[in-house]
């Protein structure tokens, strides 16, 4: 467990044959690697108290490889976790629960924990490609054992290669992983299957042609964007320029009707009736009224005019960009498209990870 300010017992000590001497050769004198050992962890713990993790890693691996003690493992595992070395920690953890004989039921539910927080935390590589040989991450080759093996890598910038039969390369790159990135690294099948497959006999130049014609466009082709996406917002402005414009004309025009009605209700209130705006010349009395009707009529077709041409519009528009996006040349597809990155959610968040346990 972390120590705290006003206690400094620790769970762990050296047997004779680590780095505490037995009470039976307690007299003896202390080696000088022991000392330099002894010496290295305390520093380390000091640092740790300062959270210095970083330099009391440094200090902990010096420990360790003067005398190897299981405790030394423990706590070099939680400066890495705390130095953004996930998958260090996860293997220290693991190193001593499988060393440490003597361990207390505490530590070792300390370093279980340690090793789950780890393992959230730790990016890797997916394979997922059928037929795989070799997955090589910076250098160091692992052999692909099946679909889906995990390839576990610490956070940082590493370079890959995927190797199919004969040393044949599927996929090379290089990426910066984040923790707990999982990275589905996908080859070209294309190009196993022309390694393993039977030969055969070689196309002619007919069969060639045909095969070079183009081909109907796929659902998944339709749908993908288009190499020129200008058309597409043009075409959809518009659309959306003449629905608008629809609305307002359409309003405008039944105001203009309603406006004509209560004219007409006016003129009748006067006494007129329907032929009284009719003639060319019509009585006097009526001249006003008559006038603002037909001043509504205007309206009302002018309205009606200009609203069918904005819907015109909106429909034209709208059927342009979309028929731009489905039908238009499509975007070539991506080098890394047979690259997928799936990010995993640490589950834990921000879970206190327990301290330093264990002394000369």
């Amino acid at each position: 467990m972390r120590r705290t300010k006003g206690s400094h017992t620790f769970f762990a000590v050296f047997t004779a044959a680590s780095l505490v001497v037995s009470t039976a050769s307690a007299q003896a004198p202390i080696d000088a690697t022991t000392t330099a050992a002894r010496a290295r962890f305390q520093e380390g713990v000091e640092l740790f108290d300062r959270a210095d993790y970083e330099s009391a890693r440094v200090a902990f691996l010096q420990a360790l490889a003067l005398k190897r003690h299981p405790v030394v493992l423990l706590n070099i595992a939680q400066c890495a976790l705390r130095t953004n070395r996930p998958l260090e920690a996860k293997r220290h953890f693991e190193s001593f629960l499988s060393e440490a004989a003597t361990a207390t039921a505490t530590q070792r539910e300390d370093a279980r924990k340690g090793i789950a927080d780890a393992s959230l935390k730790t990016p890797r590589i997916v394979v997922d490609t059928e037929g795989a040989r070799r997955v090589i991450v910076d250098g160091v080759a692992t052999t692909v054992t099946s679909r889906g093996m995990v390839v576990e890598l610490e956070v940082g910038t590493h370079r890959f290669t995927l190797e199919g039969p004969g040393g044949v390369t599927l996929r090379d790159g290089e990426r910066s992983f984040a923790a707990g990135e999982s990275f589905e690294l996908r080859g070209n099948e294309t190009s196993i299957a022309t390694v393993v497959a039977v030969p055969v006999t070689p196309l002619a130049p007919a069969a060639v042609a045909t095969d070079a014609a183009p081909k109907a466009a796929s659902k998944s082709d339709l749908f993908a964007a288009p190499e020129n996406m200008v058309p597409v917002y043009a075409g959809l402005g518009l659309g959306a320029a003449g629905t608008v414009g629809a609305v307002v004309f359409l309003f405008a025009k039944k105001s203009a009707t309603d406006n004509a009605n209560q004219t007409e209700a006016s003129i009748r209130s006067e006494g007129g009736g329907p032929g009284t705006c009719s003639n060319s010349n019509p009585n006097p009395d009526f001249a006003k009224l008559c006038a603002t009707l037909r001043e509504n009529y205007d309206a009302i077709d002018k309205d009606a005019v200009f609203g069918n041409i904005s819907l015109g519009a909106a429909v034209a528009g709208t059927a342009f960009g979309v028929g731009w996006y489905l039908f238009a040349p499509k975007k070539a597809p991506s080098a890394e498209a047979g690259l997928v990155v799936a990010p995993l959610v640490d589950l834990l968040g921000s879970q206190k990870i327990v301290g330093l346990s264990g002394h000369f």
